[in-house]
C-alpha cells in the first residue's frame, strides 16, 4: 500500500495556521498503529519554491501475520507437533521464530 502525502506550494495542510513550509529538506515521521511499518527507513521530501510537493511512502500492513503468529504460539503442546519427526518440528520452530522476528520494531 502507498500513501501519498501533498505538500501545497506556501501550505501544509488546511489546518496549518498560516505557517509556510520554507524550501529545504524535511524528515518525515508518521506515527502507525500497531501492524502497520514503513517501508522506508529515515523518509525525508525536499520542498522546491512555487511547485506542488509529493512524498510516496509505502506501508507494510502485517496485522495478518500478527494474528497468524498469535494462532501459532500454543501449537508446540498439541499432540501433532510431539509427534511430528524431528525434521518437521525444527522447521516449523525455524519458520514461527522468523516470523516473529518481523515484529521486532
Amino acid at each position: 500500500m502507498a500513501m501519498y502525502i501533498l505538500l501545497p506550494a506556501a501550505k501544509f495542510g488546511k489546518n496549518s495556521f498560516g505557517r509556510s513550509v520554507g524550501a529545504g529538506f524535511y524528515s518525515v515521521f508518521v506515527n502507525l498503529p500497531t501492524g502497520y511499518e514503513l517501508v522506508e527507513t529515515d523518509p525525508t521530501v525536499e520542498v522546491l519554491e512555487g511547485k506542488n510537493n509529493l512524498l510516496k511512502l509505502g506501508v507494510v500492513v502485517k496485522t495478518l501475520l500478527m494474528a497468524a503468529v498469535n494462532q501459532q504460539s500454543n501449537l508446540v503442546s498439541t499432540v501433532q507437533y510431539y509427534n511430528a519427526s524431528s525434521a518437521k518440528r525444527l522447521a516449523y520452530d525455524q519458520a514461527y521464530q522468523s516470523a516473529k522476528r518481523c515484529f521486532s520494531w
